[in-house]
C-alpha cells in the first residue's frame, strides 16, 4: 500500500512511471529516516541506506557550529596516531562495513577503485551512481597506511561511506554535507563502530575544514593525518562538540 508512505502531492510532478517510482522511493526513504536523508539523494541508494539504519539517528542539520568545529580540529591535532584501545572499534567498523559493501554489490552496484580522484564534485559522483549504478573510489595510496585497517579495508570504508552517506543521503562534500553524512552512516552502525567512524569522518573533516589550513581553497587543503583514537578520546571530543555520537 503506497498510500501509507507517500501522498499524491509528492508525485504530482512526475513525468513517467520510472520518475514516479523514483520519487516514491526517495520520499519513503526520507520519511522513514526521520528526515536524515536529504531530498537530493539518489533514490535507490537512499532506499538501501534507510534499510541499513539500526538505531535512532541524530537529526539532520543545516549548519555546523564553527567555533565547536575549530575546537574539535585543535583537539584532533593532539590525538595519538595509534591508540591501542581503539583497535576493537576499528575491528567493528571494518566488519560492519564489509557487510554493507555486500549489500551494495547485491543491489547491483559496481565499485571501481582508481588511482586518481575520480570526481570533481559530489554532484558528479551522485550522477554516476544514479545513471550508471557505479561508484568510483580513490583508493588508498602507497605510503598512506592506516593504523588499524588494511588498504583493502580502508578502501571499502571509503566506498561504503560515499555510497550510503553521500549518494544515499544526498550530502555534498562540504562541512554541512560531511556532518550529515556522518550522522546518516552512524545510524547504520553499532555504538562501538561509531567510535571509529567519528575519527574517520567528524574528526578529520573538522581538521580539514576548520583547522590550520582552513584559509586555503578546499582543493589546496592537505588531508588530515590518520588518527585512531580510543573511546576515552572520542568521549572528550563529544563533550567539546556538545553532541552525543552514540
Amino acid at each position: 500500500d503506497w498510500s501509507s508512505d507517500v501522498c499524491s502531492s509528492d508525485l504530482a510532478g512526475a513525468k513517467s512511471a520510472e520518475e514516479y517510482l523514483s520519487t516514491y522511493k526517495l520520499n519513503r526513504a526520507v520519511r522513514k529516516s526521520g528526515g536524515l536523508i536529504g531530498r537530493k539523494a539518489v533514490p535507490d541508494a537512499a532506499e538501501l541506506a534507510q534499510s541499513l539504519m539500526v538505531n535512532n539517528p541524530l537529526k539532520r542539520v543545516n549548519a555546523v557550529d564553527k567555533q565547536a568545529a575549530q575546537e574539535m580540529a585543535r583537539f584532533y591535532d593532539t590525538l595519538p596516531a595509534k591508540d591501542p584501545f581503539a583497535h576493537e572499534a576499528y575491528l567493528a567498523l571494518s566488519r560492519e562495513v564489509a557487510e554493507q559493501m555486500k549489500a551494495i554489490e547485491k543491489a547491483g552496484y559496481r565499485i571501481e577503485f582508481v588511482d586518481t580522484d575520480p570526481y570533481k564534485s559530489s554532484a558528479e559522483m551522485m550522477r554516476d551512481v544514479a545513471e550508471n549504478r557505479r561508484l568510483k573510489v580513490y583508493k588508498t595510496a602507497e605510503g598512506q597506511a592506516h593504523p588499524f585497517m588494511t588498504p583493502e579495508e580502508n578502501d571499502a570504508f571509503r566506498a561504503v561511506h560515499d555510497f550510503i552517506a553521500h549518494a544515499g543521503g544526498g550530502n555534498q562534500f562540504g562541512p554541512v554535507g560531511e556532518e550529515n553524512a556522518y550522522r546518516l552512516h552512524a545510524a547504520t552502525l553499532s555504538p562501538e563502530a561509531q567510535l571509529a567512524l567519528a575519527t574517520e569522518t567528524r574528526g578529520q573533516n573538522s581538521w580539514v575544514n576548520f583547522g590550520p589550513n582552513a584559509h586555503l581553497p578546499p582543493s589546496k587543503r592537505p588531508f588530515a593525518a590518520q588518527k585512531a583514537r580510543s573511546e576515552e578520546h572520542t568521549s572528550e571530543l563529544q563533550s567539546r562538540f556538545g553532541i552525543s555520537y552514540a
